[in-house]
């Protein structure tokens, strides 16, 4: 959701891997890292990429289709990470973990929409 928003705020390439690479640095920052140590890095600036990856196939990136769209990339990249590296799962538990996430981006990519349009109204941005 947040990676959304900058990307869309800011409407400049890589603003999104910029929040996920400073993501990454305030979890191992702050030692949230859990079991995953180094793979932090990987797992928060990879939904950065994949979400500035996803950005570039709309114009307006401000429609709810695109941000579900591009909230929902993000999160199964980052799912696709942990549950595959770290966690190692076999398919159909990896499969289930994909599907969650791919509902928690949509669930995400809206709230992105609401909060923008927000902003929008009350010409914060």
């Amino acid at each position: 959701m947040w990676l959304v928003l900058a990307i869309v705020i800011v409407q400049k390439p890589g603003a999104g891997i910029l929040v996920g690479i400073t993501q990454a640095i305030v979890m191992i920052s702050l030692g949230y890292f859990g079991n995953h140590g180094a793979v932090s890095l990987l797992s928060y600036t990879l939904p950065g990429v994949a979400a500035e990856l996803v950005s570039l196939l709309f114009k307006n990136k401000s429609s709810i289709f695109s941000q579900v769209t591009i909230c929902t990339a993000a999160n199964i990249s980052g799912a696709l990470v942990v549950t595959a590296i770290v966690m190692r799962l076999a398919i159909l538990p990896l499969t289930i973990s994909l599907i969650a996430a791919a509902i928690s981006g949509i669930v995400g990519g809206i709230i992105s929409y609401s909060i923008f349009n927000k902003l929008k109204h009350y010409r914060i941005v």
